[in-house]
């Protein structure tokens, strides 16, 4: 089982350096982190009218956020998750898991040679959709089912991606060697359905509010209230059958890996439905950036009974917030809440949600929880 949030490979998208080399990512949601500008192969496939269609086969770590990538590239027709490397009779999500069938997880994207090369498309694969030094592993995805390997289709493919890797090399780009391997003369099997258009298909709330998201599923021909419906539905069922005498909290996250997000936008369009209608005993909710998550308003729909946990102590930024400035904002939330009784505090999310953590040293980590211990103590005398 993948162990990285999809939040780790797309964390790592860009969209100026690859306009800038006429490539164009379609309406895809921005990133805090910044992935690493790279030169276009010096050595490419020449242009021809004739060529419609041409397949790029590739393999960087889970393959959920390698497709997302590519998915939304110009000029690319489809994308598709699957296994390549091994046998056709291994080539199942289980036996690939165990490590010993020599398949990585892939991604077969197919494109349109008019609108993007396949120099362009390894640009993509190198800058963007994984990183190329890390043997055998993508961040805490280790085994050699998530190496880094490209798949050439054709001598020309594999010319190219071979000389690309040497001019990277050579111009060391990257803090470290290159990794990736080029493994000709391999199969490709299509994985199982449901991990195809995996970032599609399971959103989580605020990417229902972000608009740029937004914009991306219903250019997919999704409607944003049919998936709210389904969301719901799904929490409602995971809480069916919970006893009464178990509390249950739910934490809304906007993505969490070197000081990124995913999402920006006020949770107010599923505030209501969200907050109110969902029987959690808590919902711990990121609020420490008014820009990115909006004000403190949703919090009027939550319902009786329910705590809403304010994460207002970033563990993204290893800027010190300061006592007095943490209780005014938790004066005006229990204003709109009803009372500090209706409230908790804590950091807006893990310092670690995945063995990389954030830019924050252990230090800071610690005096931000030696923070919210003391304003705590201030609030309600704990």
């Amino acid at each position: 089982m993948p162990q990285a949030s999809p939040f780790f490979r797309l964390a790592l998208i860009f969209v100026a350096p690859l306009l800038a080399a006429g490539i164009a990512l379609r309406g895809f949601p921005s990133a805090a982190e910044s992935a690493r500008s790279i030169p276009p192969p010096v050595l490419d496939e020449p242009a021809s009218p004739q060529a419609t269609s041409e397949v790029a086969i590739v393999a960087g770590g889970c393959f959920w956020g390698v497709q997302g990538v590519f998915q939304h590239v110009d000029g690319v027709t489809s994308a598709v998750s699957g296994y390549a490397g091994g046998a056709a009779n291994t080539a199942h999500y289980e036996m690939v898991g165990t490590n010993t069938t020599g398949h990585a997880e892939s991604v077969r994207v197919t494109f349109d040679p008019r609108r993007i090369s396949y120099g362009q498309m390894l640009q993509i694969y190198f800058s963007v959709a994984h990183d190329p030094t890390e043997l055998n592993r993508q961040g805490p995805d280790v085994g050699t089912q998530y190496r880094s390997a490209i798949f050439p289709t054709n001598p020309e493919q594999m010319r190219i991606a071979e000389a690309y890797i040497v001019q990277l090399n050579q111009a060391h780009v990257f803090d470290g060697a290159i990794v990736t391997k080029t493994e000709p003369g391999r199969d490709f099997y299509p994985a199982e359905d449901y991990h195809q258009n995996f970032l599609t298909r399971n959103p989580n709330y605020p990417y229902l509010v972000d608009p740029v998201w937004v914009a991306h599923f219903e250019a997919r021909g999704h409607r944003i209230e049919a998936l709210v419906d389904a969301a719901i539905a799904a929490d409602t069922e995971v809480l069916r059958d919970v006893p009464d005498d178990v509390t249950v909290a739910l934490h809304i996250c906007r993505g969490n890996f070197r000081s990124s997000w995913m999402c920006d936008g006020t949770l107010e369009p599923v505030a209501e439905r969200v907050f109110g209608e969902l029987p959690y005993s808590a919902f711990l909710v990121e609020w420490d950036d008014l820009d990115r998550d909006g004000g403190f308003e949703p919090i009027r729909f939550l319902r009786a009974g329910a705590l809403m946990v304010m994460g207002i102590v970033s563990t993204k930024s290893p800027a010190m917030e300061s006592e007095e400035a943490l209780l005014a904002r938790m004066d005006e939330a229990a204003k709109i809440a009803g009372g500090l009784d209706r409230l908790a505090i804590s950091p807006q999310c893990g310092f670690a949600s995945v063995v990389i953590g954030n830019r924050i040293d252990e230090d800071v980590q610690w005096r931000k929880l030696e923070l919210v211990g003391r304003v705590a103590d201030r609030l309600w005398g704990i």
